[in-house]
C-alpha cells in the first residue's frame, strides 16, 4: 500500500508539472547535476527527474548521441529509484541505485563534453570530477574520480594517466597503491565506460590535518610511467623512505599537466 500511495502522489505531481521544454540533453544534464548536488530526498524531486526523462523520450528521435541519451535517461531513472527506495527505508537499494546513477551520469557528461561544474570541456582530455576545487576532505584518505577517452588513455595505451598530490612542501607524490609490490601495484583504475578512479593520500594519519593540498592530474607515455615504477623499485622502497619528486624531476620524466584542483584537509 505504501508504494502505491507514493506512485499515485508522483503521478499527481507530474500532472501539475510545467509543460515540457524542447529536449536538450546538455541543458537537462546540467539541471540534473544541479538538482542532485542538493542531495534531494523528496517526491517532488522524483517528479522532476521523471519529467526530464519524459521530455527526452518525447522526441521522435534521440535529441543527442545515442550513448549520451541512454546514459542520461538511465541516470534519471536510477536517481528517482534511489529516492523512492530511501523513502521506503531500503537504504541498501537506495545506495546501489545512487552509485549506478552517478556512473551513468559520468558517461553522459563525457559524451556531452560537459563536466560536473557545467563547463564545456574538450572531450579528448581527461578531467577530475571529484573532489571539487576548494573541497574540505575529512581525512588523509581520498578517492579521486574523473572521465577520460578510452581511445587515447589507458593502462594498455601509449599515453597513461597519473595523479600527483602536492602538499605545502611542493614535492610531487605520485599516487600508487602497493607501490613496492610490482605484482599488485596500481596507479589509476580505468573503466571501459570512460571513467577512472585513483586513491590519494593527503599527508598521513598523523601529519597534514588542516593543510591545503594540490591534486594534479597528469599524462605521460610508457617511459614516464616506467620512470615512476623504477623510482619506487630501486630507490624509495629499498630505503623505506618516500621523499617525493621535485617539479623538475616530474617534467623531466615526460609528464604533462592536464588539470589541478586544491583541497583542504579538515583539522
Amino acid at each position: 500500500m505504501r508504494r502505491i500511495g507514493i506512485v499515485l502522489f508522483i503521478i499527481i505531481l507530474m500532472t501539475f508539472t510545467a509543460a515540457a521544454q524542447e529536449a536538450d540533453c546538455a541543458v537537462i544534464y546540467l539541471q540534473y547535476a544541479d538538482l542532485m548536488a542538493e542531495e534531494p530526498n523528496d517526491l517532488q524531486a522524483v517528479a522532476q527527474l521523471q519529467e526530464w526523462r519524459r521530455t527526452l523520450e518525447s522526441e521522435d528521435s534521440a535529441p543527442c548521441e545515442e550513448i549520451a541519451y541512454r546514459a542520461l535517461v538511465t541516470a534519471l531513472n536510477l536517481s528517482a529509484d534511489s529516492i523512492i527506495s530511501d523513502q521506503l527505508g531500503n537504504d541498501e537499494d537506495s545506495a546501489a541505485f545512487r552509485a549506478e546513477a552517478e556512473a551513468q551520469a559520468a558517461v553522459a557528461a563525457r559524451e556531452l563534453a560537459i563536466d560536473t561544474n557545467g563547463v564545456i570541456v574538450d572531450d579528448e582530455l581527461p578531467v577530475i570530477e571529484s573532489p571539487t576545487d576548494d573541497q574540505v576532505m575529512p581525512n588523509h584518505l581520498a578517492t579521486v574520480r574523473g572521465t577520460y577517452n578510452p581511445d587515447i588513455y589507458g593502462a594498455d595505451k601509449d599515453t597513461q594517466l597519473w595523479v600527483f598530490v602536492v602538499p605545502l612542501s611542493q614535492m610531487y607524490y605520485p599516487q600508487i597503491l602497493a607501490g613496492c609490490e610490482p605484482d599488485r601495484r596500481n596507479s589509476i583504475s580505468y573503466r571501459p565506460n570512460g571513467t577512472w578512479t585513483s586513491g590519494a593520500f593527503l599527508g598521513t594519519e598523523e601529519a597534514g590535518a588542516g593543510e591545503p593540498f594540490e591534486i594534479l592530474l597528469m599524462s605521460g607515455d610508457v617511459d614516464a610511467s616506467a620512470a615512476i615504477y623504477d623510482t619506487f623499485e630501486n630507490s624509495w622502497c629499498p630505503a623505506g623512505d618516500f621523499p617525493g619528486l621535485t617539479a623538475d624531476e616530474v617534467f623531466a620524466m615526460g609528464f604533462e599537466p592536464i588539470q589541478s584542483i586544491f583541497v583542504t584537509r579538515a583539522p
